[in-house]
């Protein structure tokens, strides 16, 4: 009620113990939704005034073959995308190997369909187990690197990777780089 008495919404009768009263509550609710309102149009024309980096797009003879995105959330659904179109093989440097439950699942259904997995991940650790188990028990490889220092990286087929630029122990906002581009996906696919 004071959050109300703060909006104006209801009226404070100071008697003890307090008393509240309003007036009119078609009038109030009116008032309170033309104000919602107001403040929604301001916030659309904020909006339509910004340019996001993602939306700005340079004319050229041909498209990049490189995409750059940030955030945890769009680097699963990229790992997703890249699993769900896997026709062969897919390679994968996973520092934590966690992932989410989405991604587990896109990876099952890869090796379900064949495609060959091979996973390069820090150490076995109680979050990853599961995930490692799953690769292993649908006959893919999961090895681990003694580094804290790995790259977030996976090759799909040779055509495509994804390049997860981001130091994790300092919890940063995670860089993507997406690319089809061949000679990258080459070389990252022979390291392994």
């Amino acid at each position: 009620l004071g959050e109300l008495a703060h909006k104006g919404m209801v009226r404070v009768i100071p008697t003890t113990p307090k008393h509240y009263h309003i007036s009119d509550v078609k009038t109030m609710m009116s008032a309170h939704l033309k104000e919602k309102e107001r403040l929604l149009e301001e916030m659309r024309s904020r909006i339509r005034m910004l340019v996001l980096p993602s939306q700005v797009r340079t004319t050229t003879a041909s498209p990049s073959s490189v995409q750059t995105f940030s955030g945890r959330q769009e680097h699963l659904r990229a790992i997703i995308d890249l699993q769900d179109s896997a026709r062969k093989h897919i390679v994968q440097v996973a520092p934590l190997f966690v992932g989410s439950f989405a991604v587990r699942k896109s990876m099952q259904d890869a090796q379900v369909r064949g495609v060959s997995v091979r996973v390069i991940t820090h150490a076995v650790t109680p979050a990853n187990r599961p995930a490692i188990h799953e690769v292993i028990s649908h006959g893919g490889q999961v090895r681990t690197l003694a580094s804290e220092d790995l790259i977030s990286t996976m090759v799909r087929d040779e055509e495509e990777f994804l390049l997860g630029i981001q130091d994790y122990r300092k919890e940063e906002e995670r860089l993507t780089l997406r690319s089809t581009n061949t000679a990258v996906c080459t070389v990252l696919t022979k390291t392994f």
